[in-house]
């Protein structure tokens, strides 16, 4: 997806409206690149019965938004799996 909103507006707009819905948020977590440890993104992780969902941003999108002060749409995906 593109928007124009913040990191933290998409997030809270996530919650808000999963949590409305039964989805419970179980935390924020770091995507690294284990070849050089370095931070690739961050996910936003929900879960609701066995599914669950992730939203992700990566480090380069955040900062493209950032260096745009917010003129650019901030860039990042959901998906959504069952756990077996």
């Amino acid at each position: 997806f593109k928007v124009y909103a913040s990191r933290d507006e998409i997030v809270n707009y996530y919650k808000k409206n999963l949590v409305d819905t039964g989805w419970k948020f179980t935390g924020k977590s770091e995507n690294i690149d284990h070849s050089n440890n370095r931070k690739i993104g961050e996910s936003f992780n929900f879960r609701k019965g066995k599914y669950r969902l992730g939203i992700y941003f990566s480090t380069r999108d955040l900062h493209n938004y950032e260096k745009s002060n917010g003129q650019d749409p901030l860039r990042y995906s959901v998906t959504i799996y069952p756990q077996t």
